[in-house]
């Protein structure tokens, strides 16, 4: 029975007692006592033992709440000690958050620098490309300008063109002062007598004649019967418009060779302005995705600083 109750007493019979503060009472203990001196078992009745059975089970009840106040204080000394080491954490936890913001609003800035240095490099591109096309124009330009130079007709040749320029332009001249002395002379009337009247006629169909016979191209051999002047007159009259024939063949083939030179320019000016236009896209296309690409990288940087206060608002005490 002393084993089982798991109590210690002391030496002297007379002064007794439990340990424990939950000790059981002192008639209790004599019945006992008597018990274990005299082995008298016709002592222990029914009532003892339920005593007894009683007392063992306030006993280990006691030692149960004592261990887990055991534990609690363990468990409140861990706590403790946790609070503690993240109480010791947190500058270091809240200095690693600001370098980690800190280096997230240094990549921004960098991106931000890089979308700025490619507009700039688009616009430096696009003022290039407009100095390009004025080059490319003046040396169109030029070339045209060597090439109608080149063609120029050169020697005695030269001379037969400009002495038909020469004579072209004065008889455009002519003609007009003719047509306009003609409509002059239509639209006229003459106030006077009828002899003031045909004198002033005769002068001018004099005048008239005058030109028509400066107007005229083939020479007039009407007076004389050489056979030889009439053969050169004709064959002059040949030659200049074999010469006439020449000269618009060779203004042909010159507009004809500038017209395709000109197609030539417009074709691959066309041709590169479908080529500026695809690279124009390119860029374009890869200006999209170069923001969709950032975009989806902020909100990529959004979401983790999100988890990281969320880690932050967990690891934080209440």
């Amino acid at each position: 029975i002393f084993e089982s109750t798991r109590v210690r007493y002391c030496s002297q019979p007379t002064t007794c007692r439990p340990l424990c503060p939950s000790a059981p009472s002192l008639t209790l203990l004599s019945k006992l006592r008597q018990c274990s001196f005299s082995h008298d078992k016709t002592m222990l009745s029914d009532d003892f033992l339920g005593h007894a059975d009683v007392f063992l089970n306030l006993r280990e009840s006691e030692l149960d709440v004592e261990e887990r106040e055991l534990a609690m204080a363990l468990r409140i000394e861990q706590l403790e000690a946790r609070e503690a080491a993240f109480e010791a954490e947190e500058p270091m936890r809240t200095f690693a958050l600001d370098k980690r913001e800190l280096a997230l609003k240094q990549r921004e800035l960098a991106i931000e620098q890089k979308i700025e240095n490619l507009l700039q490099r688009e616009g430096e591109l696009r003022y290039l490309e407009s100095v390009l096309a004025k080059e490319e124009l003046d040396i169109a330009e030029r070339r045209w300008t060597l090439n109608a130079r080149r063609d120029e007709p050169a020697g005695e040749m030269a001379k037969v063109f400009e002495a038909l320029t020469i004579a072209g332009k004065e008889n455009i001249e002519s003609s007009e002062v003719s047509e306009n002395l003609s409509q002059s002379v239509a639209g006229t009337v003459f106030f006077g007598s009828e002899s003031e009247e045909a004198a002033w006629l005769k002068v001018r169909m004099k005048e008239m004649k005058r030109r028509l016979l400066k107007l005229s191209t083939t020479v007039k051999m009407e007076g004389n019967s050489d056979r030889d002047v009439l053969a050169l007159a004709a064959h002059a009259d040949d030659l200049r418009e074999h010469l006439r024939v020449m000269r618009l063949k060779a203004d042909l083939a010159g507009v004809m060779k500038l017209v395709n030179e000109v197609a030539t320019d417009v074709a691959s000016m066309e041709a590169k302005g479908v080529e500026t236009e695809a690279e124009d896209k390119k860029q374009v296309r890869d200006s999209d995705v170069t923001e969709l690409s950032l975009a989806l990288r902020f909100k990529q940087l959004e979401v983790r600083e999100a988890e990281l206060r969320a880690k932050e608002q967990e690891l934080t005490p209440k």
